[in-house]
């Protein structure tokens, strides 16, 4: 009764709730799929069914005498092996996500969900489930050919969401991972795009070479170059320039392999895409988005300048620093596009993360100076220096980086001139190494060359010679003569003397 009084969506929680507490009652298994057809939600449907999945799997290995009940002529004990039961309930909880998009409800918040529900698939062996659903579910990556859709791109096709493909290669992936390579392959191509198949090609050929199995990686490889080669049409792309980013995979490959001049041949290639717009002037400009995107089309500068960036990053690993330098300038220092999820821009590094905005021309100075660092220190400074396009405040983060790896004492006459070009930023970098208590005697070298900042540098000195005063460790004599005839110290010493 109190259950038909609750809200439908209210009414739907209770039977996922319910659901593990009648399997350890040991009800008849019925019960469940009445409870199931009570869902309408797609989403509840299938979280009912995967928790009920879960929780039938758990009770296995708890209760190896559990017994569910199903009302059967021959037999009243139904289920005495209750996991085909357990993956059958997970099996439609795929479906459910699965049948939920095809019905056009394009959610991605539970694209990890439906990611979790073919794992666990996978993890139980049951792979010929997992074939038959993506296979059933293939026309999900079907590219149409439909001008009137709402979701047609400028070319008139209407292109899979990014989310569908990337749940797809997450199931391949994770089939690779278990060792199913080729009912992987048999799933990358439901895709139908070769961009987007390539990447599980990429995946396998990584996991290869990891195993240094690079006979068998090469095979691969020679299959995917074809494939991108003959079949990329930049109508049935929902990312640019997507066939750029394929060459790029192909570059990190022969990086892998020690094989620097295939990988720059690559990344030549990758480049090209770029070029012939930039000459045919297809480039939309810079438009400022903030949270929308706002751009016509996918050729737009967002996506060269995040291109750019990522062909910066393996340009520096081949030692290519040069002409990363030069890439710089065709990166727009104020593009800074929201990236919500990963599968928005699934090529992006590391130092990108779901619900920020990237900021490729920061990213790609920060690298490329970085990599100077190894050999030519002051040139790395002075990328950052003489940038006009970074913010102050992110050179002066650079700034703390910076100083945190240098020996302030040796290095200060090396670069003292740079820092007088921008005291007040160096300022504030110089006194955070000091209250971390990263050089001991960089406070004296501070006052011996910078003496006309000596009233701005004294509240961080004070702050810093607190510490020291009142430390365990005693104090040096030398040193606070010294300090205190630049800042007044005398009371701090009598209590010192004290402790």
């Amino acid at each position: 009764i109190l259950k038909k009084q609750l809200l439908k969506e209210d009414r739907e929680r209770v039977n996922i709730i319910i659901a593990p507490l009648f399997i350890r009652a040991g009800i008849k298994i019925s019960v469940f799929y009445k409870l199931a057809e009570e869902i309408q939600s797609p989403e509840n449907k299938a979280k009912f069914y995967f928790e009920t999945g879960i929780k039938i799997l758990e009770a296995k290995d708890e209760f190896k005498e559990l017994e569910i009940w199903e009302v059967s002529p021959e037999n009243e004990w139904f289920i005495k092996d209750n996991k085909s039961e357990a993956l059958k309930m997970i099996s439609f909880s795929c479906k459910s996500y699965l049948e939920s998009y095809l019905e056009g409800y394009h959610m991605d918040h539970y694209t990890e969900e439906v990611i979790t529900s073919f794992n666990k698939l996978i993890e139980q062996n049951d792979i010929n489930s997992v074939l038959d659903i993506t296979k059933e579910y293939k026309h999900l990556c079907k590219i149409k050919d439909d001008p009137n859709d709402y979701f047609a791109n400028s070319f008139g096709k209407v292109i899979p969401f990014l989310y569908i493909y990337y749940i797809f290669i997450s199931i391949c992936e994770k089939l690779i991972d278990k060792g199913y390579c080729e009912e992987a392959m048999t799933i990358s191509n439901y895709l139908n795009e070769s961009n987007q198949i390539a990447k599980v090609y990429f995946y396998n050929i990584n996991k290869l070479l990891d195993e240094d199995n690079n006979d068998s990686a090469l095979k691969y490889l020679n299959k995917v170059v074809p494939l991108i080669n003959q079949n990329s049409d930049i109508s049935f792309h929902n990312q640019w320039p997507q066939k750029g980013y394929s060459y790029l995979e192909i570059a990190d490959l022969y990086i892998k392999m020690s094989k620097k001049n295939k990988a720059k041949e690559y990344i030549e290639l990758a480049l090209l895409e770029i070029e012939n717009a930039e000459k045919d002037g297809l480039i939309e400009e810079y438009i400022y988005t903030r949270y929308s995107n706002e751009y016509k089309t996918i050729i737009n500068e967002d996506n060269k300048s995040l291109f750019l960036n990522n062909v910066i990053v393996r340009l520096l690993k081949i030692n290519e620093i040069d002409k990363s330098i030069e890439l710089l300038k065709n990166i727009h220092p104020n593009v800074s596009p929201y990236i919500n999820n990963l599968w928005d821009n699934p090529y992006t590094y590391s130092e990108v993360t779901a619900g920020s905005y990237h900021h490729p021309y920061d990213t790609a100075l920060f690298n490329i100076s970085w990599k100077v660092f190894e050999d030519d220190q002051i040139k790395s400074l002075k990328l950052i220096i003489d940038d006009k396009s970074l913010e102050l405040v992110k050179k002066r983060k650079f700034y703390n980086e910076f100083l945190s790896k240098m020996d302030f004492k040796e290095n200060i006459l090396i670069w003292k001139p740079y820092f007088e070009q921008d005291i007040e930023s160096f300022f504030l970098s110089i006194s955070t190494n000091f209250l971390n208590g990263f050089e001991v005697d960089s406070e004296f070298i501070y006052l011996s060359n910078f003496q006309n900042k000596i009233k701005t540098f004294s509240d961080v000195l004070m702050g810093k010679m607190y510490k020291y005063t009142i430390s365990n460790q005693k104090p040096e004599k030398e040193k606070l003569d010294l300090l205190e005839q630049v800042i007044d110290i005398k009371e701090w010493r009598e209590i010192s003397a004290n402790i």
